[in-house]
């Protein structure tokens, strides 16, 4: 029915080989790089004994985590090594989010571009004493939910607080 003429076939072989090979060496360097930072990330939380709750990392390039006993925040982020910065909560107030963005268009609709998304966390005298970024407009060119994840780290630290605050309040003192 069909005749298979082998060397056409080999050819056609080689040539997809020859397109898919760059894709997969890429793959392979991007699987290292999550398995290096990984490791890099355990040894710097087993070193400090901590015990993350929750954690995201995202971009290949940004890292935060919460031990929420200890009340310590790890935030990490770099594309070949982590900067690491661990965080003690119980030096912070509370969180907020500061945004940097541009409004484009003259007419309606106007488009709302995001350049820089940060989570601050403000000590008791109100000033900002970590500025934790979670998107830069200047690295990436578009958003990949960082706006619902700098919400979620944001409530989450604050609950860490508050929980914190009603642990360490004292009954006695809120009758008088």
């Amino acid at each position: 029915m069909f005749e298979i003429d082998i060397p056409s076939m080999l050819i056609a072989i080689a040539a997809i080989m020859a397109f898919l090979a760059p894709f997969y060496i890429q793959y392979l360097r991007v699987k290292k790089t999550k398995l290096r930072k990984a490791s890099e990330l355990n040894r710097f939380l087993e070193e400090n004994k901590l015990q993350i709750n929750d954690f995201d990392f995202w971009r290949n390039f940004y890292y935060v985590g919460i031990d929420s006993s200890q009340m310590k925040l790890v935030y990490a982020k770099g594309s070949d090594q982590f900067s690491n910065q661990l965080i003690d909560l119980k030096d912070i107030n509370y969180a907020k989010i500061s945004e940097s963005f541009r409004i484009l268009g003259e007419k309606e609709p106007k488009r709302k571009i995001i350049d820089l998304l940060i989570l601050e966390l403000i000590d008791a005298s109100g000033n900002v004493r970590y500025m934790l970024e979670f998107y830069d407009g200047e690295k990436y060119s578009d958003l990949l939910g960082e706006t619902v994840l700098v919400k979620k780290w944001r409530d989450q630290v604050n609950s860490v607080l508050k929980k914190n605050r009603g642990r360490n309040s004292n009954p006695l003192l809120a009758v008088v």
